[in-house]
């Protein structure tokens, strides 16, 4: 979010371009383990695209009304981050989300 405030929609959909490209044939993020070679690309580029994704299909209100809930609960794991969705947004976006992570 902040990449596409500071340098525009453009550059945003660009370096998810690459990311997407990045990731193909990577292993899923949830139950990743953090010592396998492909973690900073399963993590930090796969992980992005599937937070884009979600943004894009729940809206940027929802999806910032999900992420201050993450922020005040103090949420760290995934299945609160999921449960988390589920109260702010709705059921079927806590599915969606699970599905990607998986």
């Amino acid at each position: 979010m902040i990449l596409r405030d500071e340098f525009g929609e453009q550059e945003f959909r660009d370096r998810l371009a690459g990311y997407r490209k990045a990731s193909v044939g990577t292993p899923p993020i949830r139950g990743l383990d953090r010592g396998e070679e492909v973690a900073f690309t399963v993590l930090y580029q796969k992980g992005p695209v599937v937070l884009a994704e979600l943004e894009q299909s729940i809206g940027g209100e929802a999806f910032l009304r999900f992420l201050r809930a993450r922020v005040k609960n103090e949420v760290i794991t995934t299945g609160d981050c999921l449960d988390t969705l589920a109260k702010v947004v709705s059921p079927e976006a806590r599915d969606q989300l699970d599905a990607a992570l998986r």
